[in-house]
């Protein structure tokens, strides 16, 4: 039997979960997106069945939502699709923290419907590629990639069945996580960089110099300011809601700057090298487990240590700690 699958927003996330499901045959895929012209690109593309503009319509027959959209429009959206939303229906949200969507869920979603976070890892052969949107999306975008599952309290295990057997049809392995803990280090690595980059363009481009600049910029500077790529109110959204650690790490990186002050002024071209390279073998070691995929072999976070009832009925790993 076919399930129905509706995704809200088609964009680069979203139009690669459509293609990677719509290759199966026991998914039925609908799609939509405020923008009328990427959803056009999405169905010429085949990352979608069909489209559907009424987002009441897209639903009401959905057995799987999956919101692929920035973090400032997931509350409205669950709002509006909530009152049509069907009995046992799943609502799945990829955005990259998720304990004020399980609050937004348990705010809007009606009785019968099963709100489950994931955070998909990306394919890292793909990891350098900055091309947004349609075009950007691939139907193995995460192949071999781990999905973190952050299921409602309220969730059904029917539900979270059907929400791990998609990840395994987008190719990724599933495990659980509690949500404040994801949305923990979530922060660090996703949010924070937007912030810092942020910082950083905003004051060099106010440099008098900056003219000059631009023409003498590499491709480092490009790669470096990709994260500006994301939705800006989505950005800001995720940085009050975490703002505790975003402050933590914006703590943590004016003591590192002072550090490489301290280095300057005592021109410690080794304590300077010291901090280079040993930042180039974390990022060569990270690299390295991402395409080998070796997460839980390498991870130094403390995770849960213990299988609960839902990963032995499920069979859904939790990360082991180091």
């Amino acid at each position: 039997m076919k399930r129905n699958v509706s995704i809200i927003g088609l964009g680069k996330r979203g139009s690669s979960i459509g293609l990677a499901l719509s290759q199966k045959d026991h998914y039925h895929v609908v799609g939509n997106d405020i923008d009328s012209a990427m959803a056009k690109e999405a169905s010429r593309r085949g990352a979608v069945h069909q489209t559907q503009w009424n987002l009441k319509k897209l639903v009401e027959d959905a057995d799987i939502i999956a919101l692929a959209l920035p973090l400032n429009q997931v509350q409205e959206t669950l709002s509006l699709i909530s009152p049509v939303l069907p009995q046992d229906c799943v609502v799945i949200d990829t955005t990259v923290i998720k304990e004020v969507g399980r609050q937004w869920a348990e705010d809007h979603l009606t009785a019968g419907a099963n709100y489950v976070g994931v955070f998909l890892s990306i394919n890292p052969q793909y990891a350098q590629d900055m091309t947004q949107g349609v075009a950007g999306a691939r139907a193995d975008m995460f192949l071999d990639g781990n999905c973190c599952v952050v299921p409602a309290a309220a969730c059904s295990t029917g539900a979270i069945s059907k929400a791990i057997r998609l990840v395994e049809d987008l190719g990724s392995t599933s495990y659980f996580m509690d949500p404040v803990e994801f949305d923990g280090l979530s922060t660090a690595v996703n949010t924070v960089p937007a912030l810092l980059v942020s910082a950083f363009i905003e004051r060099v481009s106010s440099s008098p110099s900056w003219r000059e600049m631009r023409r003498l910029s590499t491709d480092h500077l490009l790669h470096f300011s990709h994260p500006l790529a994301l939705t800006p109110d989505a950005v800001a959204l995720a940085a009050v809601e975490k703002r505790e650690t975003v402050q933590y790490w914006i703590q943590q990186m004016m003591e590192e700057l002072d550090s490489l002050s301290h280095s300057l002024q005592n021109e410690d071209v080794e304590g300077i090298a010291s901090m280079v390279n040993s930042a180039t073998d974390t990022r060569s070691l990270w690299l390295a487990d991402w395409k080998l995929n070796l997460w839980e072999q390498t991870a130094e976070a403390e995770l849960p240590k213990r299988e609960g009832w839902l990963s032995r009925m499920l069979g859904v790993k939790w990360p082991r700690a180091r």
